[in-house]
């Protein structure tokens, strides 16, 4: 259940910051840190989102977890 739990919010920190970001564009314009920024945004969602891959994959083969709650925070 934990783990779930910080994957949702490791996908909502990334949501802040592209929402953040798309902000930042329309009061700055500067386009070039808008795209890092959304790059970066992006990046740390499909880690995420590949970690839970990893994770899922080994549940169902009963292993243990690859990745753990400290992992999935410090994306």
């Amino acid at each position: 259940m934990e783990y779930h739990t910080l994957l949702s919010e490791s996908f909502e920190r990334a949501a802040y910051s592209l929402s953040t970001s798309l902000d930042k564009f329309g009061r700055d314009g500067n386009l070039d840190e808008s795209m890092r920024s959304f790059e970066r945004s992006v990046n740390k969602m499909v880690a995420a989102l590949g970690m839970q891959a990893e994770n899922d994959q080994r549940k169902q083969l009963g292993h243990s977890m690859a990745y753990t709650e400290n992992d999935f925070a410090s994306l």
